[in-house]
């Protein structure tokens, strides 16, 4: 939920921080009090943070061979595991926390993994033929640009543990989960309706 929450709020700053007239704010802002906005832009936000769980779990199963996880490129360049090990790095100005690396790499992900891509480096990644990486389908979302320090804290938060009473964090394995238990995360936070 808080994943949910996180990205909504932040389309609509980035929205109201993009609008270069008074008319284009008060435009956003009436849309804002639109139910049928609020309910389109909380799907389009779960269907980012499904994203996610997805690349969780493909990047920890690599038996599946759905994503080059061996590949040297896709580790280091594109991988959620590598936006993973940044998750504790400290964003101490504001131009680390307003900054887009987590988001450029994330939408560049999802358009590889929607259209596929083959580079003369020899790095490729085949398209997956689902509905779920198509950018397209994210009216509200097109053109978001999440900042650094939004998307660290959504990573972290889908990536560790809480810590229960007398233990540390520690890193959530995807790999261990079943198909069933991701889609009743996913049928869970369908339910959820945000404000």
């Amino acid at each position: 939920i808080y994943a949910v929450e996180s990205l909504a709020n932040e389309a609509i700053w980035f929205k109201l921080n993009e609008a270069k007239t008074i008319a284009a704010k008060t435009s956003i802002e009436a849309l804002m009090a639109d139910d049928k906005f609020a309910k389109e832009l909380k799907d389009e936000c779960l269907t980012m943070v499904y994203r996610l769980l997805f690349l969780f779990y493909a990047e920890a199963r690599e038996d599946l061979e759905i994503l080059p996880t061996k590949d040297a490129t896709y580790k280091k360049g594109y991988s959620l595991d590598m936006l993973r090990d940044l998750e504790f790095v400290h964003l101490g100005t504001d131009s680390s926390k307003d900054g887009q690396f987590f988001s450029i790499s994330l939408w560049k992900l999802f358009d590889y993994l929607h259209n596929g891509v083959k580079t003369s480096n020899g790095f490729q990644m085949k398209s997956l033929d689902s509905p779920l990486f198509d950018n397209t389908e994210l009216t509200h979302l097109e053109g978001v640009q999440f900042r650094n320090i939004v998307l660290q804290q959504i990573i972290k938060r889908l990536s560790l543990s809480d810590p229960g009473k007398g233990k540390s964090r520690g890193r959530i394995s995807y790999g261990n989960l079943g198909i069933n238990q991701l889609g009743s995360v996913y049928e869970s936070l369908l339910a959820f309706s945000g404000f």
